[in-house]
This record gives C-alpha cells, sequence and structure tokens, in this order.
C-alpha cells in the first residue's frame, strides 16, 4: 500500500513537472490570455451555478404552488366539509321537525361526495410516503366516521331533541337557530379568507416567477458583461503586456545573433517594462559604441602590424647590406694580412740583400738595380693597398652609418612596439566594459561574453607578443651599438694602417732613390746597404705591425658579421612577430565583423 502511494506521488511528480514546463514554455500573451480565460469560464461557471439554483428556487416556488398549496388546500377543504357534516348532524339530531329532517340527507350526500373528491385529488399529489401512510389512516377514519354518520341519522329518526328538552325546547330551538347562522356567517368569513390567501399565494407565485425570469435576464446580462469585459481586459493588458515584451524578446534575439542596428524601441509603459526596455535600448547603444571602438583600434593595431612589418624588412636588408659590406671588409683584411706577409718576405730577402752588398760591392749594382726594381713593384703594392685600406675605410664607414639608421629604425619600432601595447591594454579595458555590459543583459548577453572574453584573450597575446618584440628590439639596439663600437674601433685601426701604408710606400720611395744613387755612387754602397738593411728592417717591422692590424681588422670584421647575423635573426623574428600581430589583428577584425553595428 506504501508502494503504490509512492508510486502515485512519483507519477503526480512528473505530471506536474510536465505542467509546470509546458507552462513556462508558454509566451506571456498565452499566459495572460490563459488567466483571463481561467476567469471566464469560472465566471460562465459562477453564472450557471446561479441561474441553476434561480432555476431551483423557481421549480421549488412551482412546486409549492402546484402541490404543497394545492394538498393545503385540498386537506382544509375536507377539514371545512368534515366540519360541515358534523353541524349537519347535530342539526339533524336537534331538529324537531321530521319533514325537515328528511331535507338534510341529500345535503349530507353531497358532502360525503364532496369529501370523497377532494380526498381523491389528495391521493394525486401525494409526494413521500410518511404523507401516504397518513392519507391512508385518514381514509381508513373516514370510512368508519361514514358508518358512524349512518347511524347517526337513523338515530335523528328516533329521537325528538326539543321535545325531550321540556320547558327549555324554545330557548334550544332558538339557540340552535341562532348558533347556526352565526356557524354559517363565519364560515363564509372562513371561505373569504382561504380564497384571500389563495388568490394571495397565486400572486406571490406569479411575482415569484416574474422575479425568477427578472433575475435570470439580469444574471444572463451580467454574466455577458463580465465575460465581455474579461474579455476585452484580457486583450487590453495582453497587448500592455506581451507586445512590449515581445519587442524586447526579438531586440535581444537580434543583439544574440549579432545584429546591433536595431532602432530604439518606443513603448508608452511607465512600469517596469518601461525601464526594461528604457535600459536594453541604453545597452544596445553602449555595445555598438564598444564594437565601434574595438573595430577602430583593431584597423588600428593592423596598420601598425603592417607598418612594423614594413620597418622590418627594411631592417632585414639593411643588416643583409651590412653583413656584406662586413664580408667585404674581411675579406680586404685578410688580402692585407697576406700582403703583408708577402711583403715582409720581401723585406726580409732585401735585408739579406743588403747584407751581401756589403760584403761584396760588385754584386752591389745589380742587387741595386734588382732591389730599385723590386721598390717599384713594393711600392705600386702598397699603392694598390692604400687603395684597398681606403676602400676598406670607406666601407667601415658606412657600415656605421647604416648602423646608426638601423638603430634609427630599432627606436622607430620601439615606438610603433609601444603604441601597439597602447592600443593592446585598452582592448582589454575595452574587452572588460563588453564582459561587463554583457553581464548586465544576462541571459541574452551570454553569447557577446564569450566575444569579449576572446577579444581580450586575443588583446593579452597582443600585450605578450609586444613584449617579446620590445625585448627583441632592446637586444638588437644593444647589438647595434656594440656593432658600431666595434665599427668605430675597426675605422680607427684601418686609418692606422693607411699611415702604416703611407709610411710603407714613402720608404719605398726613399728605396728607390736609394737605388738609383747606388748606381750612381758605387763607393757609398755600403753605408748605402747598412742604411737599407736598417730601412729594411723597419719597413718589415712595419710590415709585421700592419699584419698586426689586418689581423685585428678581420677578427673584428668576423665579430661584426656574427653580430650582425644575430640582428639579421632578431629582425626576422621582428617580422614574424609582427605577422603574428597582424594576423591577431585580422582575427579580432572578423570577431568585430560578426556584428552588424551599421545599417547597410
Amino acid at each position: 500500500m506504501r508502494i503504490r502511494g509512492l508510486r502515485l506521488r512519483r507519477d503526480w511528480d512528473k505530471v506536474w513537472t510536465a505542467i509546470q514546463s509546458s507552462t513556462l514554455a508558454l509566451t506571456v500573451r498565452k499566459k495572460l490570455l490563459g488567466s483571463f480565460l481561467v476567469m471566464i469560464v469560472l465566471l460562465g461557471v459562477l453564472g450557471w451555478i446561479s441561474m441553476s439554483k434561480i432555476a431551483s428556487m423557481q421549480l421549488e416556488n412551482e412546486k409549492i404552488t402546484t402541490s404543497w398549496l394545492f394538498s393545503i388546500e385540498t386537506i382544509n377543504r375536507i377539514n371545512l366539509l368534515a366540519e360541515q357534516m358534523l353541524a349537519l348532524q347535530a342539526t339533524m339530531i336537534m331538529e324537531p321537525n321530521e319533514d325537515n329532517k328528511k331535507q338534510f340527507m341529500p345535503e349530507a350526500g353531497k358532502l360525503f361526495t364532496a369529501v370523497e373528491a377532494n380526498m381523491e385529488q389528495y391521493a394525486t399529489k401525494i409526494k413521500t410516503e410518511e404523507e401516504q401512510a397518513y392519507f391512508d389512516t385518514l381514509t381508513k377514519a373516514w370510512r368508519n366516521y361514514k358508518d358512524y354518520y349512518s347511524d347517526a341519522f337513523v338515530l335523528s329518526q328516533r329521537v325528538n331533541f326539543v321535545e325531550g328538552s321540556g320547558t327549555y325546547a324554545g330557548q334550544i330551538t332558538k339557540m340552535l337557530t341562532t348558533t347556526q347562522g352565526a356557524y354559517h356567517t363565519m364560515q363564509k368569513q372562513i371561505d373569504l379568507l382561504v380564497k384571500l390567501n389563495h388568490d394571495g399565494a397565486l400572486v406571490s407565485t406569479e411575482e415569484s416567477k416574474q422575479l425568477y425570469q427578472n433575475a435570470l435576464r439580469d444574471t444572463i446580462l451580467t454574466l455577458l458583461i463580465a465575460v465581455a469585459a474579461a474579455i476585452g481586459l484580457s486583450i487590453v493588458i495582453s497587448n500592455h503586456f506581451a507586445n512590449p515584451i515581445g519587442q524586447v524578446s526579438l531586440a535581444l534575439q537580434r543583439i544574440a545573433d549579432g545584429d546591433l542596428t536595431l532602432n530604439n524601441l518606443q513603448v508608452s509603459n511607465r512600469d517596469e517594462i518601461g525601464q526594461l526596455v528604457t535600459s536594453l535600448n541604453k545597452m544596445s547603444l553602449n555595445l555598438r559604441t564598444l564594437l565601434l571602438q574595438i573595430q577602430d583600434a583593431s584597423t588600428h593595431v593592423a596598420a601598425s602590424s603592417e607598418q612594423l612589418l614594413e620597418s622590418s624588412e627594411k631592417n632585414a636588408k639593411a643588416a643583409e647590406h651590412v653583413t656584406q659590406s662586413v664580408q667585404i671588409v674581411a675579406a680586404g683584411s685578410e688580402n692585407q694580412m697576406q700582403s703583408a706577409t708577402e711583403t715582409s718576405m720581401a723585406m726580409e730577402e732585401m735585408t739579406m740583400g743588403a747584407l751581401r752588398i756589403a760584403q761584396s760591392t760588385a754584386e752591389v749594382s745589380e742587387l741595386a738595380v734588382e732591389t730599385s726594381r723590386q721598390a717599384e713593384a713594393g711600392n705600386n703594392t702598397m699603392q694598390a693597398f692604400v687603395g684597398i685600406m681606403n676602400n676598406i675605410s670607406e666601407s667601415v664607414r658606412r657600415s656605421g652609418e647604416e648602423m646608426q639608421r638601423l638603430e634609427g629604425h630599432s627606436h622607430e619600432i620601439g615606438m610603433i612596439t609601444k603604441l601597439i601595447g597602447d592600443i593592446a591594454k585598452q582592448t582589454v579595458m575595452l574587452a572588460l566594459n563588453a564582459a561587463i555590459e554583457s553581464a548586465r543583459a544576462g541571459e541574452h548577453g551570454r553569447g557577446f561574453a564569450v566575444v569579449s572574453q576572446e577579444v581580450r584573450k586575443l588583446a593579452e597575446q597582443s600585450n605578450v607578443a609586444v613584449k617579446q618584440i620590445t625585448d627583441i628590439i632592446n637586444k638588437i639596439q644593444n647589438d647595434t651599438q656594440h656593432a658600431a663600437g666595434t665599427m668605430k674601433q675597426g675605422l680607427h685601426a684601418v686609418e692606422q694602417g693607411i699611415t702604416a701604408i703611407e709610411n710603407v710606400s714613402n720608404s719605398f720611395s726613399n728605396i728607390v732613390q736609394s737605388t738609383e744613387n747606388v748606381t750612381d755612387k758605387i763607393q757609398d754602397a755600403a753605408s748605402a746597404a747598412q742604411q737599407m738593411a736598417a730601412s729594411s728592417q723597419h719597413v718589415s717591422a712595419s710590415i709585421l705591425e700592419m699584419s698586426s692590424i689586418a689581423r685585428r681588422s678581420s677578427s673584428s670584421a668576423k665579430t661584426v658579421a656574427a653580430t650582425t647575423d644575430g640582428q639579421l635573426v632578431s629582425v626576422n623574428e621582428i617580422a614574424a612577430s609582427a605577422y603574428l600581430l597582424s594576423n591577431v589583428a585580422q582575427d579580432l577584425s572578423d570577431l568585430v565583423g560578426s556584428f552588424k553595428v551599421t545599417a547597410e
């Protein structure tokens, strides 16, 4: 039994849950119309109950008139006829005249007939078993009374009440006559009263019937008016509430679909629904403004990323050019070092020749001629080397200028990156405001909350990318400054090499002049040879120093080349970051583009 009760309760809970779910799924208009429909049905039920009760009252009134009142009148007539029969019996007993007594019998027969006729009419209106039992007893008593009445009539024929009264016969006769007259007078008045009450009952019945008809008419009219008023009120109230709510629902659906071009809703409500419409208009305006700002910001970020990408490409080209220049400098330094080695070997041979000149003047002339020729060749080599060193100096100077321009581009990239960071921060703030506005919108603003979250994530990714780009730019600026310093040192070393080579060139000129003097002055050959040896040693030392400078220049050039290679990698990373930032800006623009904020 308990399990069955639990099952019934569970089934009822399921039915009630289904009813609640179906009710919650209805629109506001349907709910209001349903509520008023229930009221109309209740009014109809109330009117039907009222009319049923009025009809029952009318039926009872008719029942009183046609049944109870008729039965009362009939039983009163039977009672009256019985009294008349009793009075007739007494009169008949006291009547002294035999002829008069015979006249009473037909009258008594009429009374008997009238009583039996009324009893037959009453029998047709019996309503209950109790009444039937009473009537059966009355019928039995009536038969007994009829028998007794016949015996009394026979006995009255034998008795003379007046003669038996003696001296009181006159008084008794007078009393009977007077009493009979008074009785007839009273009976007449009773008949009049009975007729009056009967007529009054009929009038009351007619009035009750008329009252029933009026009440029925008024109830139907009132019910119709109430139903019409309920229908009118349901339509007015449903329009008053359902239409604005329907407009709000449609507007929120359009906002959820990304359409923010709807115009401000206009309603006449000044209640909570009017406040809801005002808040919806304000929210739509704020969302439209916010999306326009985000769209402008994404466009600006895209433009800035394109500028950054273009600048990084220029920097990459400049870095490649610097690398090529540094490679040329390194190659020139290697050539300079090789030439210095060859010159050093030649100077050693020249020194040995000068020593041989000191030992043998015979060989001085030939050696002088050979030395003059070698000196001219060395001088030409030195002149060519001076040109190469000048080219190296010019290349190093241009490389320094390129490094300065590269440093300026890096500074410009840093400014653009700072601007992008500021835009990303502003985008984060706009995304936060969008999240707040979507939270105020509640369930209908949930889709926009997801978009604002994605916008905030993109802005944060942009901010992280900006920080990475800033770090790379700082490294590039440091490497650029270090490369510029190395370039300056290389340029200074090249200038020193040029000075040394010019000295060597002058020495070669002196050697040529000396060899020419040797051919003219054999006697001074020994001293000239010693001077030439000393000059050769000096030239050898200068060549060794030039070789060391060339070696350092080559090492610096390789360092600069490695630095420029790292800078080129950094520039490529900047270009990749700029490309990534451009994609992020494009994604942000696509997300914002999914919303329709202006009418086409």
